[in-house]
């Protein structure tokens, strides 16, 4: 800690004078340009850097008579090809195949090589400058915050944390940063301190989705229209079933088993009301007559 870190621990004893400043006279070039010298006579700046080899010949399969492309001989003119218009038609043309095997095609030339008198542009040489005083350096004076920590290592508890993250994605949240050798004390600190409020955070951003989708139903009531309406009642019959999950539940298993019973019990009451066929006719026929005979033949009242 006190030898390795940059800046060190301890600050330096003696530190650079911010209010000195360079003199406006101080000479800080090693080196300038040797006012004496001039170019030599001999020296040709408008000699090229390459020149061709003159110890090169051609060689010996070299095909000066051929060209090194050729018009393609499969290449047809296009179906709407208008000379008129788009001038007189010429195949593309293709590597010559009879260059392939040999060394080369066409008008040969010498390769080139470096030039051995190529010099370049001529600029006088640098010299050791003679009013050279060297890197200008602040004066030093003592440091006013200077002090000496022989056991750095002895800090006082920290409180805090500045992490700097440079990224595009919003919403990174970090807390309760830990520094330990124990794994299973660094999970036991995440549960009892991260654990617990994510689920707080959770259930905020849920009470907060609640409530922006609480004040688009109150907009639309307050639009009116049916369609508007049914939304709304959707919208809080929905919000109490996720709520009451269980009640919620409950409340529609007896909602369709009371439809069902109401369905079946109309059906049968429907099938009991008519005659089903001539058997039941004829037994209601009979059972007329009977009352008919044991009616007392002197009762007028009809």
């Amino acid at each position: 800690l006190l030898e390795d870190m940059d800046p060190p621990v301890n600050p330096a004893k003696v530190i650079d004078d911010p209010n000195d400043s360079k003199p406006s006279d101080w000479v800080d070039e090693a080196q300038i340009v040797d006012p004496d010298a001039t170019k030599p006579d001999d020296w040709d700046e408008d000699a090229p850097k390459k020149i061709p080899d003159m110890d090169a010949t051609i060689p010996s399969d070299w095909l000066e008579e051929e060209a090194d492309s050729v018009p393609d001989p499969s290449a047809k003119m296009p179906g709407d090809w208008d000379e008129e218009e788009d001038g007189e038609w010429e195949a593309p043309l293709v590597p010559n195949p009879k260059c392939k095997k040999v060394s080369g095609c066409g008008e040969w030339k010498r390769p080139e090589i470096e030039n051995p008198e190529y010099k370049g542009k001529w600029s006088a040489p640098m010299i050791e400058n003679p009013a050279y005083l060297g890197v200008w350096k602040p004066k030093q004076i003592d440091n006013p915050n200077y002090f000496v920590d022989e056991k750095p290592s002895n800090m006082a508890r920290i409180g805090a944390l500045a992490v700097e993250i440079w990224t595009t994605n919003g919403g990174i949240r970090m807390d309760n940063f830990l520094v330990d050798t124990d794994v299973d004390a660094a999970l036991a600190f995440g549960k009892a301190t991260w654990e617990a409020k994510s689920t707080l955070e959770a259930q905020s951003d849920v009470s907060a989705k609640k409530e922006r989708a609480r004040m688009a139903r109150e907009k639309k009531r307050e639009a009116g229209g049916a369609i508007n309406m049914a939304q709304v009642y959707w919208g809080d019959a929905m919000e109490v079933a996720n709520d009451n999950p269980i009640p919620a539940v409950i409340t529609l298993i007896v909602l369709l088993f009371t439809l069902v019973f109401m369905c079946s019990g109309s059906s049968s009451k429907g099938k009991k009301g008519r005659p089903t066929n001539a058997a039941e006719e004829k037994v209601e026929e009979e059972e007329e007559d009977e009352d008919e005979d044991e009616r007392d033949p002197l009762d007028v009242r009809e």
